[in-house]
């Protein structure tokens, strides 16, 4: 032992390490993690090995402000330890500030789906998730929602749901993989429900502090089918609020092909959205919409919020009656600021427009 703590290369030491909470009793009082100004915290660490393998830290230990140890562990169970999990340090790639993929969920067992599986159904959401499902028709009630599986966003294995649905090109989601998200009408429809449509939205939470203004993109895996008849007109949308302003539509898609927001059925698509985040936002929060529907699909997997690798930029100047528009990547205009933009045909940088021109709104995406 004294060998440990005096040989230097070791950085070792005998200190008070100022943790949270001892106890030896049944109390929950034991709370390993060190508290503010322990050494623990302070000291210098070790150089870490040359192996990507190896993540950061800034505490000696194996604690910081994270008791891993709650809720599972022994000590948990026992009620030796605190219940208290305190906070989950990052461990998500540079740049990046959220990434979900579903595959933490639990799954159960079907309910109102003819295919029987013990391990491939949820509504359960990521701890940074929530489901809205009220403008769901008949939900809540088994014999008024349709099939329960799909009244509204769920998660579920992408094969069992592939298989259960009779397929129907599904199984083209091929960049879904295990479990997915799934807002499916087509399912919900095949029992009775009352009257009126799938109107569902996923909301996701992310801490964006210290991100680049403008410099955010979100990106997924998607499979759609639109459905437009005199019943269901099914459109998905997408919306972005920061520090809980009002939310923006960063993306719309609808089903009626006359509609300038068309999107043709396409079962596998990644999909990179720019969020055109303002300067000092802390807090995002995404929602999936899925409304009108009754008939047909979306599903989304592997969502990732990050910086773009290399965001696109614009500038604006104005001239007398000339505008010059400066840009790296594509110019798009839009007739509002919520869109919808398109491509302008042409453009190279510097573009330029004259001041009377009919008004237009412009950005510069990758």
């Amino acid at each position: 032992a004294q060998y440990l703590f005096a040989e230097a290369d070791r950085m070792n030491t005998i200190e008070d390490p100022m943790l949270t909470g001892i106890s030896r009793d049944f109390d929950a009082m034991l709370d390993p993690r060190p508290t503010a100004g322990s050494p623990a915290l302070s000291n210098a660490l070790n150089a870490l090995p040359g192996d990507s393998f190896f993540m950061p830290a800034n505490h000696q230990g194996a604690f910081s402000t994270w008791n891993w140890l709650a809720g599972w562990s022994a000590l948990a169970s026992g009620g030796y330890i605190t219940n208290d999990e305190g906070t989950i340090p990052s461990m998500l790639p540079e740049g990046v500030f959220a990434m979900e993929d579903f595959e933490s969920l639990p799954l159960g067992p079907n309910v109102n789906e003819e295919l029987a599986g013990e391990n491939v159904w949820t509504k359960e959401t990521p701890r940074n998730m929530s489901i809205d499902d009220s403008g769901v028709a008949g939900v809540g009630n088994d014999e008024t929602d349709g099939v329960t599986e799909w009244a509204g966003w769920s998660f579920a294995n992408k094969e069992w749901w592939t298989q259960t649905a009779g397929d129907q090109r599904r199984s083209e989601f091929v960049n879904g993989i295990g479990t997915v998200a799934i807002a499916d009408g087509d399912e919900w429809d095949d029992q009775p429900h009352a009257e009126g449509y799938v109107n569902t939205f996923l909301s996701w939470d992310v801490d964006i502090t210290g991100a680049t203004a403008g410099g955010l993109e979100l990106s997924f895996d998607s499979s759609w089918r639109p459905e437009y008849d005199s019943n269901y007109h099914q459109t998905a949308n997408i919306t972005a609020s920061y520090d809980g302003g009002e939310a923006v539509q960063v993306m719309l898609w609808e089903s009626n092909s006359d509609s300038p927001n068309y999107k043709d059925h396409t079962p596998n698509e990644a999909v990179i959205l720019p969020l055109d985040n303002p300067a000092g936002a802390k807090n995002l929060t995404l929602t999936f919409g899925y409304f009108d529907a009754g008939n047909d699909w979306w599903a989304i997997d592997n969502l990732v919020v990050a910086e773009a690798m290399n965001p696109a930029t614009i500038a604006i100047a104005r001239d007398g009656a000339n505008i010059t528009i400066e840009f790296d990547g594509t110019l798009q205009s839009a007739d509002s600021a919520t869109g919808p933009y398109k491509n302008v045909d042409g453009a190279s940088s510097p573009f330029s427009v004259t001041a009377d021109a009919p008004q237009k709104f412009y950005r510069a995406v990758r």
